[in-house]
This record gives C-alpha cells, sequence and structure tokens, in this order.
C-alpha cells in the first residue's frame, strides 16, 4: 500500500461527514461518533491537522 494522496483523503472525508449527516438524523449518533474518533486519529496522524483544515477548507 503507497498511502493516501490528497484525493484518497478528501474523499475520505467526505465520506465521513457524509455518514455523520445520516447517522444525526436516526438513534446511531453514537456510532457515527465512534467512527469519526476512528478514521480521523489515523488522518491527523497522517498529515496533521493543519492540512485536515485545508481539505475541510476545500470541501466548501
Amino acid at each position: 500500500m503507497d498511502g493516501m494522496d490528497l484525493k484518497d483523503l478528501k474523499w475520505s472525508v467526505e465520506i465521513i461527514f457524509m455518514w455523520l449527516t445520516l447517522l444525526n438524523e436516526n438513534s446511531l449518533v453514537g456510532l457515527g461518533i465512534s467512527l469519526v474518533s476512528h478514521a480521523l486519529i489515523p488522518l491527523l496522524s497522517y498529515c496533521g491537522s493543519k492540512k485536515i483544515l485545508q481539505i475541510m477548507s476545500l470541501l466548501d
């Protein structure tokens, strides 16, 4: 595995937020929080919080 590039990282963040949106409408918010915590920890360790914020700004 070669690791994630910017396109993969942006796609992962989009998927996380789609799941959060869907789960927030149901009683499965706890599952959404668990999903995000398990997904964001590797993302933060991969590229740091500044890069995450840059990617989030691209989603707007």
